[in-house]
């Protein structure tokens, strides 16, 4: 499932940070699609259209913008590229991301967080997630018939 990206502008000179509900400069969300993102986004704590709302500095700019997705661009962004690049942590300004299901996972800047380490955390994390939710599947309905894999395998 793609990852999609929120940087926090610092509307009105000051960011607004929550690192307990996983809010910092820099927000991944993971989702079917922008749309998705944005709302799961907007669940954790994230708005939009702050400056409409007089929630941000009009002259500054909105803290958040949503995610966009255009036809003819791949689909969400590079995680991968975000811990090469400008958007990795630093001292005090952890990246968080939030994976579709379970917790979310924060990066701070004395973890290894290049490309490779932050895509095997994640991948860690996924396969920790699809493991407890198949043996929480068996432990309600038992081991499957062979013809129901299909549908356990799409958590339908």
């Amino acid at each position: 499932m793609p990852w999609f990206h929120f940087h926090q502008n610092n509307s009105g000179g000051r960011y607004r940070d929550d690192h307990a509900r996983g809010i910092g400069r820099n927000v991944w969300v993971e989702g079917r699609d922008a749309d998705d993102a944005n709302r799961r986004a907007e669940g954790i704590g994230l708005y939009f259209d702050g400056c409409d709302t007089g929630q941000d500095c009009s002259c500054c700019g909105d803290r958040w913008s949503r995610a966009y997705q255009f036809r003819d661009e791949p689909q969400g962004d590079d995680l991968g590229e975000m811990a090469e690049g400008y958007y990795a942590p630093s001292e005090g300004k952890p990246v968080f991301l939030h994976p579709v299901a379970g917790d979310f996972i924060t990066l701070t800047h004395d973890m290894p967080h290049g490309r490779d380490d932050v895509l095997r955390l994640v991948e860690e994390r996924t396969y920790a997630r699809d493991e407890a939710f198949v043996r929480e599947w068996i432990a309600k309905h038992g081991v499957p018939e062979p013809s129901a894999l299909p549908v356990l395998a799409g958590r339908s």
